[in-house]
C-alpha cells in the first residue's frame, strides 16, 4: 500500500481519483490545490503525487517545478484536460519534462492504476 496525494481543484474528480486509488489498496490524501499539497507534504509521508495542472492558487505546474527544485524526486503523475484558452497539449507541455507520467483527462481507471503501479514498482526497485 502506498500513500498517494491527489491534487485537483475539482472536488468531484478528486473524489473519484481517491476512490479509485483506495479500491486499488492505496491510501489517498486529497488536496484542492498546490498550496494545500505543499502543506500536506510538509506534514505527512507521501509516496507519489497525482496532480492536476490548471488550478487556482498554486497550479500543478508550479507545484511540480517547486518540488523538483527542492530535490524532491518522488514520482509525480500530471493530469490535465486543458482549460479556458489552453489545450491539453499546452497544459501538459511543461509537466512532460518534469513529471514521471502524464495522463490526459478523461483517463480510465485502468490507465491511472497502470501509471501508479509502474511508478511505484520503479521507485521500489
Amino acid at each position: 500500500m502506498a500513500v498517494i496525494l491527489v491534487v485537483d481543484d475539482l472536488e468531484k474528480l478528486r473524489s473519484v481519483v481517491v476512490a479509485i486509488l483506495v479500491s486499488a489498496g492505496h491510501q489517498a490524501i486529497p488536496a484542492g490545490d498546490g498550496k494545500e499539497a505543499l502543506k500536506i507534504l510538509a506534514e505527512r509521508h507521501v509516496d507519489l503525487l497525482v496532480t492536476d495542472i490548471l488550478m487556482p492558487e498554486k497550479d500543478g505546474a508550479d507545484l511540480i517545478v517547486e518540488l523538483r527544485e527542492r530535490g524532491d524526486r518522488r514520482p509525480i503523475i500530471a493530469v490535465s484536460a486543458g482549460g479556458e484558452g489552453v489545450t491539453r497539449g499546452e497544459a501538459l507541455f511543461m509537466p512532460e519534462k518534469f513529471a514521471d507520467k502524464v495522463l490526459e483527462k478523461p483517463f480510465s481507471r485502468d490507465a491511472l492504476i497502470t501509471a501508479v503501479d509502474s511508478l511505484l514498482n520503479k521507485s521500489s526497485s
